[in-house]
């Protein structure tokens, strides 16, 4: 019983600590009231998914592998109170400069987390029974929980901008990582830490023994398995695909909020499609891939995603701040799809990250998980860096509606994704 009990509050503590990041979706529905706040330019806006997206990305990698020697439980306590600073930091912050700072500490923070999230979730759910099904089911579960959170990100930051303004998006996620604490302190996860650091430790001595390499080497060993061909093509269609995801949560705030006049209560209503579409792709994956496999799985979620970038390449090109006033059929067209494409990236995002960890050693889940979450990481930082100034460009220089130049954008992203769609072969990824 008290296995169970102990299994149950880890699970309970990865799910919240985990929630974190995720909910910083809430953020996105901030984004126009914080540029009000806080800055004369909007476009700087973009910073502030920028400094946090840039610091995780690149630091995961590193403190992944740190995990895999250290011990996962300790890497993600850490990140849990650096959390608590962040959040506290960004929530009083003062002025714009203060909260990148926040920011920064908050990347630092979610780095910690997500570097071992995927590890310690997979630990967890094999503790009683190895195989592949049980790695699938840890996956599957992680990008549940996360999606759940990232869907409730939106829902909960529009009513906290009612409440308390934009500070609001950091302030809720200040006692959920208390909380987060509390259940890492009931699971008992001490014995479990070491246990896991001892089987670690012993692999890499076998590991320095038999090849008579040093740990650096085996560090930059663990690297380069992450390099291998078959690998960097999948982690750079996974940062494409998030790219073109993310330009919903980077710029539809403003499409609601500049085009239709839509309030934050309803931006995180309709906001809450594409996450609550990624958490039923991640859901689905386990039961795709019995049926069609690995690489089906794939093919089906990238095909989904091109499609929910057609739905809102079509949605954006009708819309024009002169044709109001918008209606609910309007609100509930766009969350449909954003519906679809948030479910197709799940789908995608599921399925790759399992068979990134599967390329994987045990004792290097911590770098493998790390990988795929960096690649996500890049494609959010390109989307971040081009998106913004490309719309504004468009506009300007061919005398469109910020609307219809979001649509080419969207309507480009969703071909180039049919066109690796057909070069997603079996040969391609090996599988």
């Amino acid at each position: 019983m008290a296995s169970a009990r102990h299994r149950r509050f880890a699970l309970l503590a990865i799910g919240l600590g985990t929630s974190l990041p995720a909910a910083d979706t809430a953020v996105n529905v901030a984004l126009p009231a914080i540029a009000d706040a806080l800055l004369s330019d909007p476009l700087a806006i973009r910073w502030t998914v920028i400094v946090y997206v840039l610091t995780y990305a690149c630091l995961m990698m590193l403190i992944g592998a740190w995990g895999d020697r250290k011990g996962y439980w300790r890497v993600f306590r850490l990140g849990l109170w650096t959390g608590v600073i962040a959040y506290g930091i960004c929530s009083l912050a003062s002025d714009y400069l203060a909260l990148l700072i926040g920011r920064g500490l908050q990347g630092f923070s979610t780095a910690l987390l997500l570097s071992v999230g995927p590890a310690l979730m997979v630990l967890v759910f094999a503790a009683d029974q190895q195989g592949a099904d049980q790695q699938r089911r840890g996956v599957a579960a992680y990008g549940a929980l996360s999606s759940a959170a990232a869907a409730l990100g939106p829902l909960v930051g529009g009513l906290m901008i009612h409440a308390l303004g934009w500070s609001g998006v950091f302030w809720f996620r200040f006692p959920a990582a208390l909380l987060a604490l509390f259940c890492l302190g009931l699971a008992g996860t001490e014995t479990r830490n070491h246990d896991d650091l001892g089987r670690n430790r012993a692999t890499f001595q076998a590991l320095a023994r038999r090849t008579g390499q040093s740990a650096f080497g085996l560090l930059a060993q663990s690297f380069s398995h992450q390099c291998a061909a078959t690998l960097i093509r999948a982690h750079a269609l996974h940062a494409w695909a998030q790219c073109c995801g993310f330009t919903s949560m980077l710029l539809i705030p403003f499409l609601m909020v500049h085009v239709m006049h839509q309030a934050a209560a309803s931006l995180g209503l309709v906001l809450f499609a594409w996450p609550a579409g990624m958490a039923l792709g991640n859901s689905l994956g386990p039961g795709l891939i019995r049926r069609i496999g690995i690489l089906g799985g794939m093919r089906v979620g990238i095909g989904i995603l091109a499609l929910g970038g057609i739905s809102l390449a079509l949605f954006c090109s009708v819309s024009d701040p002169q044709q109001g006033p918008y209606e609910g059929r309007h609100a509930l067209a766009l969350a449909l799809a954003l519906g679809i494409q948030g479910a197709g990236l799940g789908l995608f995002q599921m399925i790759y990250t399992d068979w990134v960890l599967a390329q994987s050693a045990a004792s290097e889940r911590g770098v493998a998980g790390a990988a795929s979450l960096t690649s996500r990481t890049c494609g959010v930082i390109v989307a971040a860096l081009l998106w913004p100034d490309l719309t504004s460009q468009l506009a300007q220089n061919f005398n469109w509606t910020w609307s219809e130049a979001l649509a080419l954008i969207y309507g480009c992203c969703a071909l180039s994704l049919f066109g690796l769609l057909s070069q997603t072969t079996r040969r391609s990824l090996r599988m």
